[in-house]
Order: structure tokens, then C-alpha cells, then sequence
């Protein structure tokens, strides 16, 4: 009993430092998921080659974006992105969303508003440009189905959505006021069975904020929480 309670200590722990301890006995080697679907999935690979120098974000978590682009379709309402870097993710969302607005909102500047108690630091990714993630979606990608918002979210360029129906958020901003303010302010506007996704979800010892603000409200009765083990989790409006 003592070294079980040793390996629950040891894991989390670890966890905190970005780590897993798994142990022999945590299940059947058979269990393991050897499909890998978004290494073979051609249109998916066609679409990550054509962005993946432009993302932080990994192919694993780019796939199931690419998945859930393609379950709210048909929901009514554009797409925004907070934290949008270099425009790699955003190329996923016009690419595959022709006939939807996809708003990216970023300060250009890198990450603000973080915590002291938070691994990322102010001023964190700012190796970007309004003019960079334009020229790329413009002339690389060849999609005009974008308008950059450039500035602090809600703060300086919320108004301009005051009004927007939204069918998909993804929030990329990886500390917790940045988070927290992003979400409340666009709640509002999500359509119902629309969804607002946390990237670094599950990324605790660089983002621990993220899971925190997500903690906060997962239980809410608007809101089904539905977590990912590649890191991300989802928010789907009731």
C-alpha cells in the first residue's frame, strides 16, 4: 500500500513538471491506440504542411481541431481566435471554413496580463506581426475570409464583435487573466451547440492557468466540459 501511495505522490509530482509516470500494470499493451489518424489522413496533412511553420500548436492538436471545425459547420455564427502568433492555426480555420469570418485577435506583442505564479511571462511570443500573419493568409494560403483584430481582447478590439453571432472560439493565450476576460466577454455571443476551446488545456506546468479558469466554470449548467488528452479541452454551449 505504501509504494501505491508512493507512485500517486510520484505522479503528481511529476505532473507538475510536465511529466507522466505510467505503470506496467496501468493496462494491456493492446490497448494502446496504434491508429494514428492524423498521419494518414491526406487532407488533413495537405492542410498541417501548408501551416506548420507557422504554429506552436502540434500536429496532434491541429488534427482535432481540424475534426471539430468540421462538426460546427452548420452551426450558425463566424469563428474568432484569441492569440493567433503567426497565423498557423488560423490558415486551419479559413482553409476549412470558406464561408465563414474568421476573426484573429492578438496583441502582436506577445503574451500580457500574466500572473506571477504563472510559468509564461509578459511580453512571452512576441516573434510576430500583424503584417507577417496578413502576407501569410493573403498571399501563402491564398484565403481573404479573415479580419485581424489587433490589440488587447476585449479591451481594445471587443466592440467589434459586439454584435457577432460566433459558432467557434478557440483561446490560445496560455495564462489565466487572458483566459478568464476572453471567454466572459464572448459567452454571450456563442450559438448554441457552439463551442469554445482551450488549447494548453492539459499543459499544467507551463499553463497552469488555463486549467484553473476551466476548473472554475466546467460544472456551470450552460456548459457541457469535455476534456482532451492531447492537451485541449472544449466547452460546448448548451
Amino acid at each position: 500500500m505504501k509504494r501505491t501511495r508512493d507512485i500517486d505522490q510520484l505522479r503528481i509530482d511529476l505532473k507538475k513538471e510536465g511529466y507522466a509516470v505510467i505503470r506496467h500494470d496501468d493496462g494491456q499493451l493492446h490497448s494502446y491506440p496504434y491508429d494514428s489518424p492524423w498521419l494518414t489522413d491526406k487532407k488533413f496533412n495537405k492542410i498541417y504542411e501548408s501551416i506548420r511553420h507557422h504554429t506552436l500548436v502540434d500536429r496532434v492538436r491541429c488534427y482535432h481541431l481540424y475534426l471539430l471545425i468540421q462538426q460546427i459547420k452548420k452551426v450558425p455564427g463566424d469563428i474568432l481566435e484569441v492569440g493567433t502568433w503567426r497565423g498557423g492555426t488560423a490558415g486551419i480555420f479559413t482553409q476549412l471554413l470558406p464561408r465563414k469570418m474568421v476573426y484573429l485577435a492578438d496583441t502582436f506583442k506577445g503574451v500580457i496580463k500574466a500572473s506571477d505564479w504563472e510559468h509564461y511571462k509578459d511580453k512571452a511570443h512576441a516573434d510576430t506581426s500583424e503584417g507577417l500573419v496578413r502576407s501569410f493568409l493573403n498571399n501563402d494560403l491564398g484565403v481573404s475570409n479573415f479580419e485581424i483584430l489587433s490589440g488587447i481582447f476585449p479591451e481594445d478590439t471587443g466592440h467589434r464583435l459586439a454584435a457577432k453571432k460566433l459558432s467557434l472560439v478557440y483561446l490560445d493565450v496560455d495564462v489565466y487573466r487572458s483566459t478568464k476576460d476572453a471567454f466572459e466577454y464572448v459567452w454571450k455571443n456563442i450559438a448554441k451547440g457552439g463551442m469554445v476551446v482551450f488549447d494548453d488545456y492539459g499543459m499544467v506546468s507551463a499553463c497552469e492557468g488555463i486549467s484553473k479558469f476551466v476548473h472554475e466554470i466546467k460544472g456551470d449548467a450552460d456548459k457541457l466540459f469535455i476534456p482532451n488528452l492531447n492537451g485541449q479541452a472544449y466547452v460546448i454551449k448548451q
